[in-house]
């Protein structure tokens, strides 16, 4: 059961935290919602006598380009600071958490390269297993190489996410190291989904009972909840290093 209480610890790391979570990442946050916002407001017009076809004006690229942007690099400082918080007690004074640029930058290039590596292994596995249908005319199997595939970009992405927190505390570590760490979490990473999925479903309800999901509201209310989402999720992979790299229980 050591995905609930990885889950679980997640949990209670923001909310017993609420205060330092709040100063780490409200005003980045709501920085975060406003680009959200302006995306989507930049959806790309259709194309007159092409049915189905959009395209962008160039100052709507330029703004989805800016917004692109502006949430990637808040995302990273909302995670930076929040894994050097309870990892290293890096107490956040005001409103702003402490602008780590080279650790930011590393941050951002550990994520990249981790986000290669596991579409790799979503292809490789997805394409095998469907090519494998395809020959013998197996569709069940060509649906089962997808599944598969994700399966395996998701275990991947779990045994090598410590690289992350290792990256924000300045302590980098091997993907090798990661890798070595975090053997025989394939139940762990199981539950751990499971249990995501499930509280995304939960706090999705109201979205789906409002009948429009792309009004202003079922918007605002998206954002809201992908707050605490976006929190506890950080903190999974802080817990994962801090027990599978530096050895602490799991209360």
């Amino acid at each position: 059961m050591k995905g609930w209480d990885i889950f679980v610890h997640s949990v209670r790391l923001v909310f017993r935290n609420l205060d330092a979570a709040l100063r780490i990442s409200l005003v980045l946050y709501l920085v975060y919602a406003i680009a959200q916002f302006w995306l989507m407001s930049l959806a790309p017009a259709e194309v007159a006598g092409t049915p189905g076809a959009l395209a962008l004006t160039p100052q709507q690229a330029v703004g989805s380009l800016l917004s692109m942007l502006v949430t990637v690099l808040v995302s990273i400082w909302i995670a930076v600071a929040w894994h050097r918080y309870v990892l290293l007690e890096e107490v956040p004074h005001g409103w702003l958490p402490r602008f780590h640029g080279g650790i930011l930058l590393g941050y951002l290039g550990r994520s990249i390269l981790l986000g290669i590596l596991v579409v790799l292994a979503t292809l490789v596995v997805g394409m095998v297993i469907g090519m494998i249908g395809t020959v013998t005319g197996s569709s069940g199997l060509i649906m089962l190489g997808g599944i598969l595939g994700v399966a395996a970009g998701i275990f991947l992405f779990y045994r090598l996410c410590p690289i992350l927190p290792a990256g924000a505390t300045g302590q980098p570590i091997s993907l090798s190291r990661a890798w070595q760490a975090t053997q025989g979490i394939g139940g762990t990473v199981l539950l751990l989904v499971v249990l995501t999925l499930l509280a995304t479903f939960l706090l999705g309800i109201p979205n789906t009972l409002s009948g429009d999901p792309n009004s202003a509201l079922s918007r605002i209310y998206s954002l809201v909840v992908g707050w605490p989402l976006m929190l506890v999720g950080i903190s999974v992979l802080t817990t994962f290093y801090g027990h599978f790299i530096e050895g602490r229980p799991i209360d």
